[in-house]
């Protein structure tokens, strides 16, 4: 296996362990600011509950997402040299901001959270969720602008000897509408995963043999709420997809020959059927949402039913890795679109070096896997009434 391709298994193999995390975040927290709103709205400390129970394994993904996001911008300079040194310059600026704006928004409010949620007022409590929520939504409009240059390039012109790009108008990279399309798709997709993520997790709860009847009755009210803000997303991200496809078509014409079929290639075999499970997944999350909503009490009832729920959460983690795959393979042979090839962007390094990073993150993601997946089910094992988060705040 060559050097470009191997680059290019490491750098999506880093960037898709990645990306099971930051979705959930992005999904978690927003649910996580419902609850706490109708907490501050009824005054029901069931919500409440809620907040801290999903808080809890909120953290354990946040942490980790924080951990595999350093390796992935670590492999800019080790195995994407060239591209670094073509895009520097550009690039920097809105990882710079999303680092110094964003990152420390959310970062900062989630220290409050985890070590003052106890004492906080009502108020606070929701303004500081709410101030994570906006923090992880803004970490993921930085990082799509610069995604969105790489598909649709604006806003630059090319140095004297061609060897980078400058950037001449930032403001016509923010508002890129490839960027933007990308970023409302995501944050979507992001809030979807979060609404059945919490539908898995309660699902594990109510199947739990210890589990008391007001402690289910507690859960069920998440499963109610989320089943809602299921059927909201999956529609909004049907409605959307679209008028993006068109778009993708206006300006990648190679890359909607690969969705609809037309380009035959390993690639384009890749892409479509890549675009096709997406989409009828997307289908099937409307399916789940109505059926929870409309059949709610038979799903209570149902112990099969929650055994099945109990996995849902990873079908739209497919359908997030598909359309990760359709939105950057689908663009191949360009790393950034008719301005410098994949093949131009990786560091000329050995190939041996690469198969031993190739293998050493590996290995390291899988303890982390691991390890996420034992705190995670040690959070949802304990018991929402726990002691230790009873709430001390006044009005």
């Amino acid at each position: 296996m060559d050097l470009v391709m191997l680059s290019r298994i490491q750098f999506a193999f880093t960037v898709g362990f990645h990306f099971l995390f930051v979705p959930i975040s992005i999904g978690v927290i927003l649910h996580m600011a419902i609850f706490e709103f109708l907490h501050l709205k009824t005054g029901k400390d069931d919500y409440r509950k809620l907040t801290d129970f999903f808080g809890n394994i909120f953290i354990v993904n946040y942490a980790v997402g924080i951990v595999t996001g350093i390796g992935m911008s670590i492999q800019f300079g080790t195995n994407w040299g060239e591209y670094s040194t073509f895009m520097g310059d550009l690039f920097g600026a809105p990882l710079a901001i999303e680092a110094l704006l964003a990152f420390f928004l959310e970062s900062t409010f989630t220290g409050i959270y985890i070590f003052r949620r106890s004492i906080m007022s009502p108020k606070f409590r929701f303004v500081t969720i709410l101030l994570m929520t906006l923090g992880t939504s803004l970490s993921a409009l930085w990082i799509i602008t610069a995604n969105g240059f790489m598909q649709n390039p604006l806003g630059y012109e090319l140095s004297s000897d061609g060897s980078r790009i400058i950037l001449v108008d930032f403001m016509a990279i923010l508002l890129n509408p490839y960027a933007w399309y990308i970023l409302v798709h995501t944050l979507l997709a992001s809030y979807l995963l979060g609404a059945m993520f919490i539908m898995s997790v309660s699902a594990m709860k109510l199947l739990q043999p210890n589990v008391s009847k007001e402690e289910s009755e507690i859960i069920g009210m998440a499963t109610k709420i989320s089943s809602k803000t299921l059927l909201l997303f999956s529609v909004l991200i049907s409605s959307l997809g679209g008028s993006y496809t068109m778009f993708i078509g206006l300006m990648q014409e190679t890359k909607m020959d690969m969705i609809t079929g037309i380009d035959k290639s390993t690639t384009g075999q890749i892409v479509g059927a890549s675009f096709l499970i997406m989409v009828t997944l997307g289908t099937i999350f409307v399916i789940i949402a109505l059926y929870t909503i409309i059949f709610y009490k038979h799903y209570e009832k149902s112990t099969t039913m929650k055994k099945i729920y109990v996995y849902i959460f990873t079908l739209p983690f497919i359908a997030i890795l598909t359309g990760w795959i359709v939105t950057e393979v689908g663009r191949q042979p360009w790393v950034v679109y008719g301005l410098m090839k994949t093949s131009d962007g990786v560091s000329l390094v050995p190939t041996s070096q690469v198969w031993f990073s190739l293998i050493s993150v590996f290995l390291v993601n899988g303890v982390l896997f691991v390890l996420v997946m034992h705190l995670s089910k040690t959070q949802i094992r304990k018991s929402i009434f726990d002691n230790k988060y009873n709430y001390k705040g006044g009005n």
